[in-house]
C-alpha cells in the first residue's frame, strides 16, 4: 500500500522531503502520522520492507522498541540512505544505542509530530548539502579541530573557539544532527556542577554569533526542544 502527499515544497526554494515509512503490520497510529506528514508537505510512501536501493528518501522504520529488527535495519542499511526509527516507546539509553550504531534519529509515537517533521527536514537538508558538495568536487564542509580549538568553515576560514565552545560543538557534532536538550548539554559540559540554568544558552549564543555570517546558520535552536547542528561536521 502506498500513500503519497501532494508534491508541494515545504519551504520556498527547497525540494519536498520523501519519507519511506516501513511497517510490517498495519497500525492506525502510523496512518495518522503519515497523514500529518502529508499535510506538512512531506511525500510519504508506505512499504512492508526496507528498500535498500534508494538514497534520496529517509527510511522511517516502525518498531515496538530499539531492539531486534530495528537494530538490524540500522546495521544493514545502505550507507547513503538516512534511517530514523519510530518506536512505540523509547528510553534514553535506547536512543543513545541506536544513534551510536548509525541511526540518524529516533522518534517515539508519543512525540510531537511537528518536532518529528522539523527533524526530518533537518536530516533532508544535511543529505542534500552533502550530495551537493560531493557533486562540485568533494568540498570537505565543516571541520572541527578540538585540539587546536578551531572550526574550519566550508570556505576555508578558520574560526577560533574557546574551550567551552569546543566542548559544546563536540556535543552537537556527536548527536549527528539530533536535537540536544539544554539538560543534556549541561550534563555533558558541567558534569553535575552547580551552574546557572542559562549557562548553556549563553555558550551556544556566543558560538552562534561567531558563525553569524554563514547561511544557512550552522547552530539551530528547536523551540522547546534544544539545539542541533544543521549539517554534518567532521571532527579532525
Amino acid at each position: 500500500m502506498q500513500m503519497t502527499a501532494a508534491a508541494a515544497a515545504f519551504e520556498s526554494g527547497q525540494s519536498p522531503v520523501t519519507i519511506k515509512m516501513v511497517a510490517k503490520a498495519a497500525d492506525q497510529r502510523h496512518s495518522q502520522l503519515a497523514e500529518r506528514f502529508a499535510g506538512a508537505g512531506l511525500l510519504c510512501e508506505r512499504s512492508p520492507a526496507m528498500d535498500m536501493g534508494g538514497a534520496a528518501a529517509i527510511s522511517l522504520f516502525c518498531c515496538k522498541a530499539v531492539q531486534g529488527d530495528a537494530l538490524q535495519a540500522v546495521l544493514s542499511r545502505s550507507l547513503r540512505q538516512p534511517i530514523v526509527l519510530l518506536c512505540d516507546e523509547v528510553e534514553e539509553i535506547d536512543r543513545i544505542l541506536a544513534l551510536e550504531l548509525g541511526a540518524d534519529d529516533v522518534f517515539g509515537l508519543n512525540q510531537n509530530p511537528r518536532e518529528m517533521i522539523a527533524r526530518l527536514r533537518a536530516i533532508a537538508r544535511r543529505v542534500e548539502l552533502t550530495e551537493s558538495r560531493a557533486s562540485v568536487g568533494g568540498e570537505r564542509g565543516w571541520v572541527l579541530r578540538p585540539l587546536l580549538r578551531t572550526l574550519i568553515a566550508p570556505d576555508g576560514e578558520t574560526i577560533a573557539l574557546t574551550y567551552g565552545e569546543v566542548q559544546a560543538a563536540m556535543v552537537l557534532a556527536g548527536a549527528r544532527g539530533g536535537v540536544v536538550t539544554r539538560e543534556q548539554m549541561i550534563a555533558a559540559l558541567y558534569s553535575g556542577r552547580q551552574i546557572k540554568t542559562r549557562s548553556a544558552d549563553t555558550l551556544l549564543c556566543r558560538l552562534r554569533k561567531k558563525l553569524a555570517r554563514y547561511n544557512p546558520p550552522l547552530v539551530r535552536t528547536l523551540r522547546g526542544g534544544g539545539y542541533y547542528f544543521d549539517c554534518p561536521i567532521e571532527i579532525d
